[in-house]
């Protein structure tokens, strides 16, 4: 909802912070459910839980655009937020394990590049389908895109054949906390929370002053110049 805070404050008679919610509370969400997102995968098998995540990520999607309030909003974006963590974390630890060593690291860098460039088409696509269709229509929009998405992973991606998973969730669950007994792995997760909310906190902000005078951008300008 970045490129839409202008828009939803104005139809939703909200201010710039209310309405911003509608951006922290997913990122909110990912932080929380990512550390458990492996204790679920290596129970229940990473591909089984990939796919089960994007079809789940359709229902909060069509949600919001039957939204009717500010609050409904801001609910079914922070649901959006927990189904994120098992698609893109377990996809990481599904690339470690299936793909050849030597092609791994390649793997995992041409996912990320991926997924950075999804994260701005999805800021542009729901801008553009929001100029014409209106906001709701931008977010049925991107639901119809992830149901397709669904499918095609469902169809396209190969069952495990290098993994071995975890008996149960209580010891899936204490070897993952062992992680949090490494300070080097602390300090990575710290920085990578601050650089994260960051990120976050000047895109959200910066839709309000391109909006207003004297930029007076529209919502696709405006992703189009953040990006730049």
């Amino acid at each position: 909802t970045q490129s839409l805070l202008p828009m939803l404050a104005q139809q939703l008679h909200a201010t710039p912070v209310a309405v911003s919610f509608t951006v922290s509370l997913p990122p909110l969400a990912i932080a929380l459910v990512a550390p458990w997102t492996g204790v679920i995968a290596d129970v229940f098998g990473r591909q089984r839980v990939i796919v089960a995540a994007i079809f789940a990520l359709v229902v909060p999607t069509i949600m919001v655009g039957f939204s009717t309030t500010l609050g409904a909003i801001v609910f079914w974006r922070f649901c959006q937020g927990l189904f994120v963590p098992p698609i893109f974390a377990t996809t990481v630890a599904y690339i470690a394990d299936e793909f050849p060593p030597g092609e791994a690291t390649a793997a995992t860098g041409l996912y990320t590049a991926a997924g950075v460039f999804g994260g701005f088409l999805s800021r542009f696509l729901t801008a553009l389908l929001a100029e014409t269709f209106g906001w709701r229509g931008a977010f049925l929009g991107l639901a119809l895109l992830t149901a397709a998405i669904a499918i095609g992973v469902a169809l396209l991606m190969p069952k495990e054949r290098s993994f071995s998973g975890s008996t149960s969730l209580i010891g899936s669950a204490r070897e993952m906390l062992q992680h949090f007994r490494n300070p080097q792995l602390v300090a990575t997760y710290s920085v990578g929370f601050c650089a994260l909310f960051t990120f976050i906190t000047i895109f959200t902000f910066i839709a309000f002053r391109l909006a207003a005078p004297p930029f007076l951008l529209s919502t696709a300008a405006f992703v189009v110049v953040a990006a730049i």
